[in-house]
């Protein structure tokens, strides 16, 4: 138990690690069937094993330069620890109340197994035992504000056993008696039958409007059809295949089943989630060709609406008036046998760039007074960057076309907003100047100075 719950605890999820403090601490302290050299033993040597190995393999996945001394080594349990129970930084994702644990999340996740469970604690003083761990870890992370079901996963066995334990005595208990109150076993055993069936019912329903709530993988998964019919399509706004598909996901995407799992069918495709732009313009200068976001107000000025997902919003009850209406039309929708209605609306916009090379190409002349677009092996682009040089000292932005994938498109941006169809091309203040001819022939006239505003 140590040894496993102090690898999951270190290496998967904190909280493991804490429901396993508790444990010890009572089989400890309280029913001394704990030797401390043993926990001691298993303690240490597991979390020496369990933090080399996730510091050494996270560090280099996350490419942390610790042997130059450049970066600290990296632990993302301790971190995400750190983050959401130390800072409190997790309640900006939302708070519900100290109760919400035992009232609310338990209840949905246990069903038929709640009732008997707690029945049992009263009942059973070995249930009591396995379970006092579980509701000391359950009550602790009751004062986190910020819940999630996910954070008390770990406990429900627990429950489920003590459910278990509670039938399983009955049973036993009712079958010694005498014939006549074999009866009683039989209701007990339907009760607990129905139960079970009823929960396994409610676990259905309840998955299937769960389906709704993940917005950002049914956007992803779209994402495929849209971009295959875009580049399909000849007044999609992309001018040739070769451009980039750089897509860019926001946190409720990510957060909403946007995973690796519906990235890999398209290894060709980059995906990010940046959290650090702060203007659209950002979104620009990285040159995504796609956004799926929850805020297409924000992006409207460059990227166009292209799809938009639905995501559950509320479940709603029925009133019993409206509800027995609907069962009129039970056999046109089976779905009105549900008490409730399943409320959904818009939750992620997916958006695409449009003329991309040319919405990149101006964004780059806003940003840099000076730019010039070039070729790496052209010798007339060399002759330029050397009369440039000499005036603004490397002070000015140069775009190699050449080793852009879109190269050919670059190009007939650059032909359709200067009218030059060689390099280089020399912008300032967003006005094409001419190619290395045009500046050599400034040069000597003495006018190159005047122009550039980059002298330094």
């Amino acid at each position: 138990m140590i040894r496993d719950l102090t690898i999951a605890g270190i290496i998967f999820r904190f909280e493991a690690g804490i429901l396993l403090v508790i444990l010890v601490t009572l089989e400890w302290l309280v029913y001394r069937t704990l030797p401390f050299k043993s926990m001691v033993v298993h303690g240490i040597s597991s979390v020496l094993v369990s933090l080399a190995l996730t510091v050494s393999v996270d560090s280099y996945f996350w490419q942390r330069d610790i042997f130059h001394g450049n970066d600290l080594p990296l632990w993302p349990e301790g971190m995400v620890f750190y983050f959401n129970a130390i800072l409190n930084k997790s309640s900006e994702w939302g708070t519900l109340p100290f109760y919400s644990y035992f009232l609310s999340f338990l209840p949905r996740l246990l069903l038929i197994s709640y009732p008997l469970a707690l029945i049992a604690f009263v009942k059973d003083g070995r249930v009591r035992r396995i379970m006092n761990p579980v509701l000391i870890y359950i009550g602790l992370f009751s004062l986190v504000p910020h819940k999630e079901w996910r954070f008390i996963i770990y406990t429900l066995p627990v429950f489920t056993a003590a459910a278990a334990s509670l039938l399983g005595n009955g049973f036993s208990v009712l079958a010694r008696r005498r014939p006549t109150l074999q009866w009683k076993t039989l209701i007990v055993m339907l009760v607990a039958i129905g139960g079970i069936l009823i929960s396994f019912a409610c676990s259905l329903v309840m998955l299937w409007i769960s389906m709704k709530n993940y917005p950002g993988g049914h956007a992803l998964h779209r994402l495929d059809d849209i971009i295959t019919n875009n580049k399909k399509n000849k007044n999609s706004g992309f001018i040739d295949s070769a451009t980039p598909v750089s897509i860019h996901m926001d946190v409720l995407t990510t957060m909403t089943g946007a995973s690796r799992f519906g990235q890999v069918a398209h290894p060709e495709w980059t995906f990010h989630k940046n959290e650090t732009h702060t203007s659209p313009n950002d979104y620009i200068e990285a040159e995504y060709t796609y956004l799926i976001t929850s805020d297409p107000a924000y992006h409207h000025q460059q990227f166009q609406l292209v799809d938009q997902t639905m995501g559950l919003e509320t479940v709603k009850l029925k009133s019993p008036r409206i509800y027995l209406d609907h069962l009129k039309n039970f056999i046109n929708d089976p779905q009105v046998l549900l008490p409730f209605d399943i409320i959904v609306q818009p939750k992620l916009y997916t958006m695409k760039l449009m003329n991309p090379q040319t919405t990149w190409i101006q964004h780059t002349l806003r940003k840099y007074p000076v730019v010039l677009y070039s070729k790496t092996y052209c010798p007339f682009c060399r002759r330029a960057k050397q009369v440039l040089d000499q005036y603004c000292k490397n002070n000015y932005y140069i775009v190699e076309v050449d080793q852009r994938k879109d190269q050919l498109a670059m190009k007939q941006s650059l032909i359709d907003l200067s009218g030059r169809r060689t390099f280089p091309n020399l912008f300032v203040d967003g006005q094409s100047i001419g190619g290395s001819d045009e500046i050599v022939r400034l040069e000597k006239l003495g006018k190159l100075s005047e122009l550039l505003p980059c002298i330094s």
